[in-house]
């Protein structure tokens, strides 16, 4: 069931995704909090471009922080298993 879960995870969260937008759209739609000076057909396209340019760095950019991050620790000799207290035969 994990591997059918992990192969549809960017489905999954589109769904999820899509299903909140719609939820707060429709809830825009019913009950402004105050009149936009800004409508609604400028301010969607360029915050759905933040959310994809947001899903893009972070697609990219967590993937190497964590190489980078165990580059480093391999340059500094940085080793968690020796510093664990392990019972010997374990």
């Amino acid at each position: 069931m994990t591997d059918t879960l992990l192969a549809q995870e960017p489905l999954i969260r589109l769904g999820a995704f899509t299903g909140i937008l719609a939820v707060m759209v429709l809830w825009e739609w019913l009950s402004p909090r105050r009149n936009q000076e800004i409508g609604r057909a400028r301010r969607w396209p360029s915050n759905l471009g933040i959310v994809a340019l947001d899903t893009v760095l972070v697609r990219l950019v967590y993937p190497a922080a964590a190489v980078g991050t165990a580059l480093l620790a391999e340059a500094r000799s940085w080793d968690f298993s020796s510093h664990s207290k392990r019972r010997p035969g374990l």
